[in-house]
């Protein structure tokens, strides 16, 4: 019995240094390319932008913070539905991880992994496990950044406790776009192919959104539409947390729906799509062939 403890313990341990290894380098591959400098240089221009330089230069509708105890959460939700829902989540997300697939494959670097003692799943959740760590990297310059310019511009910042939880919430945008281009990457083979393709879908879901919330008006049907109910899930945040059982407004239409119910079924449908899209991805990773 004590044997076969043992047995599990070396096991689980050693699958466990084979995973973290994948994580390192992916981590280093990540520190050497130009590309991981410039995201965190265009996530903290972001971050500012919307925390600062909005309120003061863009006011209005669609930009302006509304100010108050909870401007933080507002600019840090903003951020992924303005302009135009999930343009800035899939810009950062397709960037970072549509070559983390494709140009193993197209550099032959993939005989090299394959033939490494981790499996086809350790080699798939280490590379998607190191771009949650870099996900989460630019969830915390989200924050932080949205509650420092907060603070400074309407004064003391409320529902401060929430901040883990928004931390933590934000990589679910991100992973979204992540697990869906290292999936396109295990087929298509090609950074900058994977990278238009990403564009096109997001465009094509962007275009449906429209087309439903002015023909039918913004209702929970929407929620579900792939890769932009993630983006629409962070901004719902702010009238969840500092209203929940109140009314949240909502534009081209003149329905009301509560906060809670409005948020949580977004935050469902976006955690259901992220789990289709990692798992698709590893189906799709592990029946891959080297050509």
């Amino acid at each position: 019995m004590n044997a076969a403890k043992d047995s599990y313990k070396y096991q689980s341990y050693n699958y466990m240094n084979k995973l973290l290894s994948v994580i390192r380098y992916e981590g280093v591959l990540d520190s050497k390319k130009y590309k991981t400098y410039a995201l965190v240089a265009m996530v903290i221009f972001i971050s500012i932008s919307f925390a600062y330089l909005l309120p003061h230069f863009a006011p209005g509708y669609f930009f302006s913070n509304p100010g108050g105890k909870g401007a933080w959460i507002f600019s840090s939700g903003t951020i992924f539905t303005s302009v135009a829902t999930g343009l800035i989540a899939m810009l950062i997300g397709t960037t970072m991880s549509s070559d983390t697939i494709s140009s193993e494959f197209e550099s032959g670097t993939i005989t090299r992994l394959f033939s490494m003692p981790v499996s086809r799943a350790g080699i798939y959740f280490g590379k998607l496990i190191e771009k949650y760590i870099l996900s989460l990297l630019f969830s915390i310059i989200i924050v932080i950044t949205s509650i420092v310019f907060s603070y400074y511009l309407y004064g003391n910042q409320f529902y401060l406790s929430w901040a883990l939880f928004v931390i933590f919430t934000i990589p679910l945008v991100f992973m979204g776009f992540v697990s869906l281009s290292m999936m396109l990457g295990s087929i298509i083979r090609q950074p900058s192919l994977v990278f238009g393709i990403m564009i096109a879908i997001w465009i094509a879901m962007v275009f449906m959104a429209t087309v439903i919330m002015f023909r039918v008006g913004f209702n929970y049907y929407i929620n579900f539409i792939p890769i932009t109910n993630n983006s629409v899930y962070i901004s719902s945040l702010y009238p969840l947390i500092t209203n929940p059982s109140g009314k949240i407004h909502l534009s081209y239409t003149v329905l009301n729906n509560v906060s809670k119910s409005y948020s949580l079924s977004l935050g469902l449908s976006a955690s259901i799509e992220a789990l289709i899209f990692i798992f698709s991805g590893y189906y799709v990773f592990t029946k891959a062939r080297i050509r």
